[in-house]
């Protein structure tokens, strides 16, 4: 979710080049990144989460996120193994 919304540069710049990577401990994702049509389930879904994971313990109002922040979603299609092998067979 960007509060700054595409004025943010990490959502500038994977406007131009949607591919990421993703490090977790020893693992890789490699996916597309796309920000979320306004008027879609996803996006609905994603303010939700967000909500939830951070009202409980934030006493501040989130009512501003929830209203313009930029959900992006990152859709994984390879997950790389330590070693560089994709972990899906081929």
């Amino acid at each position: 979710m960007a509060g700054d919304r595409d004025r943010t540069d990490w959502v500038r710049n994977l406007l131009r080049t949607p591919e990421v990577g993703i490090r977790i401990a020893d693992r890789e994702f490699r996916g597309r990144a796309a920000v979320l049509d306004a008027s879609s389930e996803e996006d609905a879904q994603a303010r939700g989460l967000l909500l939830d994971k951070y009202r409980p313990g934030y006493s501040g109002d989130l009512s501003g996120w929830e209203r313009d922040g930029l959900p992006v979603a990152v859709r994984i299609e390879e997950i790389a193994s330590p070693g560089g092998e994709s972990a899906y067979p081929p």
